[in-house]
């Protein structure tokens, strides 16, 4: 699942002339851990402070975004659900973002869902990386 929606990230990103991300085991640490808390808490919420989450487990970085869902049983379903959305879009679509993690459950946010599944995606440029791409103006467009 981790890797469908990887995989769909990246044909969003290239098919708006923008270089892939790549999958970080830190940034998928980072995101699994905020997906089960939002399912066992029943909150669904990007936290006080998401950036603190990714730096936690050892993630140095310079630049980071989050996407949260709950209620989409596909990572099609979700992705699709990111891109209709102007925030969620323009983090998908962020130039500067190299790599990314993805947290899942099967269980919804309790009172937020009706269907199944949760979802966390954590993006970040690292802090001695080079941004990928300098075009912005596919985040301009979002949503798609």
């Amino acid at each position: 699942m981790r890797n469908s929606v990887v995989c769909l990230i990246n044909q969003q990103r290239a098919a708006h002339g923008l270089p892939p991300v790549r999958q970080s085991s830190l940034l998928d640490r980072s995101a699994q851990l905020w997906t089960s808390v939002m399912v066992t808490t029943g909150d669904f919420w990007h936290g006080i402070n998401f950036s603190a989450r990714i730096t936690a487990v050892g993630f140095v970085w310079r630049d980071a975004g989050e996407n949260i869902a709950t209620g989409f049983p596909t990572p099609a379903s979700v992705v699709s659900a990111w891109m209709a959305s102007k925030e969620h879009c323009q983090n998908i679509l962020d130039p500067d973002y190299d790599r990314i993690g993805t947290g899942l459950s099967p269980h919804p946010v309790g009172r937020f869902a009706s269907g199944p599944a949760t979802w966390t995606q954590d993006f970040a440029l690292p802090m001695l990386g080079r941004q990928p791409s300098h075009n912005s103006a596919p985040m301009r467009g979002c949503p798609y």
